[in-house]
């Protein structure tokens, strides 16, 4: 069954909002609740955040890259996550009440970093899908097998 290229960019269109909506239901899980700053005894202030949940957050959205890419629609898993991550992450330090006005500078190390780890993984995962498959492989010129 061939799809046209209107089905494919809608179907596309489709999993990048689904993705999306998924990394922001992942974000406001693992993160969004999570506002308080702790203040250790020698004064040192950290987070909000805790390393379980920035680690949590990492998994799920690398096996939701993984899933996107065995489903051949990396740049999808690419584009959606990083939009999405970059967004939240600006919302969030944005309405932060006693925030240092530094949000920026931390949004735009989001998204690169979001953008490299999801091209990496998600990247890796279509790789392995297109390998899997030898009859998809470019075949040499002039030759009757891959």
């Amino acid at each position: 069954m061939k799809i046209s290229m209107r089905g494919r960019f809608v179907t596309d269109l489709a999993v990048a909002a689904l993705i999306a909506a998924v990394t922001a239901a992942g974000y406001l899980g693992w993160l969004g609740w999570d506002r308080n700053k702790d203040v250790q005894r020698d004064g040192h202030v950290s987070g909000p955040y805790q390393a379980w949940q920035v680690i949590g957050l990492a998994l799920m959205l690398g096996a939701v890259a993984v899933a996107a890419g065995l489903r051949e629609h990396p740049v999808a898993a690419v584009l959606s996550i990083t939009i999405t991550m970059t967004v939240c992450f600006s919302i969030t330090g944005a309405t932060e009440a006693d925030g240092d006005g530094l949000w920026p500078v931390g949004a735009v190390l989001v998204a690169i970093g979001t953008f490299f780890g999801i091209a990496f993984v998600a990247g890796l995962a279509y790789a392995f899908r297109v390998l899997a498959q030898p009859d998809r492989l470019v075949r040499p010129i002039g030759t009757d097998r891959p």
